[in-house]
């Protein structure tokens, strides 16, 4: 989702990778997000912290 120019929400057409190397990056990118994720959980239930 994005927003317009009033700040409303407007749709945005679902990424579909065309190219072998667009592939690759998305794969890249859907792992690294979920790292990110898993190391925020780890964070909050080691510190505590939210």
């Amino acid at each position: 989702m994005a927003i317009d120019k009033e700040g409303r929400p407007v749709n945005v057409p679902p990424y579909t990778p065309q190219e072998k190397n667009d592939f690759q990056l998305e794969l890249v990118a859907m792992h690294a997000k979920n790292f990110a994720k898993q190391l925020d959980m780890d964070f909050t239930k080691t510190t505590g912290v939210h």
